[in-house]
């Protein structure tokens, strides 16, 4: 998916202390967008973790919008973004330098 798919990404994060809350942070600006979709495309799928490996925490989502309609959501085991969900199963994840939930740490508007 190329960054001009996309105009706007909503990230919904778990709350360490409270599993009905969720912190929606929406991410619209060009050099923020372009920042997001480098670092999820660096993204290298990794070995699956088995069930009995698996520490199972309230999902985090990165939900991906061209003109207000869904194009992708990305769920991750957790904050973290090093884990994500494909169907049932969850795998590790590799990137080539910050996570896309370190990127949302260091993004201003947050």
């Amino acid at each position: 998916m190329q960054v001009d798919e996309v105009d706007k990404i909503e990230v919904l994060l778990a709350s360490d202390e409270d599993v009905s809350r969720t912190e929606v942070i929406t991410i619209t600006a060009p050099d923020e967008l372009r920042g997001m979709m480098r670092i999820l495309r660096s993204g290298k799928l990794g070995r699956r973790i088995a069930d009995r490996d698996m520490y199972l925490v309230q999902s985090s989502y990165y939900v991906l919008y061209k003109d207000d309609e869904v194009v992708q959501m990305i769920s991750f085991n957790g904050n973290d973004s090093r884990h994500v969900w494909r169907g049932v199963e969850c795998f590790e994840v590799k990137y080539s330098g910050m996570t896309p939930y370190e990127f949302v740490e260091s993004l201003d508007n947050k």
